[in-house]
Order: C-alpha cells, then structure tokens, then sequence
C-alpha cells in the first residue's frame, strides 16, 4: 500500500508542476508540455491508486483468513 501511495505522491508533484504551464503561457509548445506533465501525473495517481486497492485488498484477506487482526494502533 505504501508504494501505491508514494506513486500517486509522485503523480501529483507531475500535475501540480503541469497545471501552471497550461494555464500561464501563450506558447503552444509550453502549453502542450504542461499537458503532457498533468496527464502523466493523473496516470500516475491513477496507477498509484490501484496498487493501494491491491495492497488492501491482500491486507484483508490475509486478516480475514488467518482471523487474527494485525491492529496496531
């Protein structure tokens, strides 16, 4: 789980650097690159999230087989 969140950390750094470049500049070519920035963090995020739902998910079943809650607090 914490690598599907350190990927989506990444994803959103990309956007956030992305989304200024589309919105501030008049050159085409900036503007595209800011777009390219934005739409690779939102894969990222979107990547990132999944790996989190995976890592969850095994968290569970692991849990929910074993019946003995690894609960830390």
């Amino acid at each position: 789980m914490l690598t599907g969140t350190w990927i989506q950390a990444a994803g959103q750094v990309l956007e956030a650097l992305g989304v200024p470049k589309e919105v501030a500049k008049d050159n085409i070519e900036i503007i595209i690159d800011g777009q390219r920035l934005a739409i690779t963090g939102d894969i990222l995020q979107g990547a990132g999230a999944l790996i989190a739902a995976a890592g969850g998910t095994e968290v569970f079943y692991e849990e929910y087989t074993t019946n003995v809650p690894d609960f830390i607090p």
